[in-house]
């Protein structure tokens, strides 16, 4: 159900582009953005889909029992919203010693990323 909506309003935007309707496409990217459904999927997808989805950033959250990720849906909002630095770690590049650093998000700035992918995926359906 949380899927269909967010697929309808994504399919919604793809047409509007398609008519050239950009007054209505800020409208429909508004709602997608600020839908609660959307808001749910993002704090899901951010711990389903990514490989390391247990890795805490550097406030040390982790979103694993599901009524962590509701609490996250509902607090996500663009609202003041400022990303937190990323955590530092070295892994080891293959076939050499050397190290190479990665940085690790937060959970709520990767739900950020996702519920923003969101848009980026109506977009790229859009072209091709």
């Amino acid at each position: 159900m949380v899927e269909e909506h967010v697929n309808r309003l994504q399919t919604r935007i793809a047409k509007a582009v398609k008519q050239g309707k950009w007054y209505l496409v800020k409208r429909l990217r508004y709602l997608l953005t600020h839908s609660f459904y959307a808001k749910l999927l993002a704090s899901i997808a951010c711990n389903s889909r990514i490989v390391g989805k247990r890795t805490a950033g550097i406030d040390g959250a982790k979103w694993i029992t599901p009524n962590s990720k509701m609490n996250a849906a509902l607090k996500l909002s663009d609202k003041k919203y400022k990303a937190k630095p990323l955590r530092r770690a070295y892994i080891s590049k293959p076939g050499t010693d050397k190290k190479r650093p990665l940085g690790i998000p937060t959970m709520h700035d990767r739900a950020m990323q996702a519920l923003h992918a969101l848009l980026a995926t109506t977009d790229c359906r859009n072209n091709s």
